[in-house]
């Protein structure tokens, strides 16, 4: 957290196919060290170029939230 102590929050991220919704690669729980309560920071997994996905976050690596433009298709284009 920004006063310097962890939080105890967890947040898992991955990203999904946004026709079928299907997960591209594994889930990824953000570093404690790398969330804050504004902001959280992860590599994003290896898809060729050209790969589009939607962004989805989740407190429990079980219930996901889609993260993108409410007009967009799709969050993240690999290039």
């Amino acid at each position: 957290g920004k006063d310097g102590k962890p939080l105890k929050n967890r947040l898992w991220g991955r990203f999904v196919d946004p026709v079928t919704g299907e997960p591209l690669a594994p889930a990824t729980e953000v570093k404690p060290e790398d969330l804050t309560n504004d902001e959280a920071s992860w590599e994003t997994p290896v898809m060729p170029s050209g790969t589009k996905a939607v962004l989805q976050i989740s407190p429990n690596n079980k219930d996901w939230t889609d993260v993108k433009a409410p007009k967009s298709d799709y969050s993240y284009a690999y290039y």
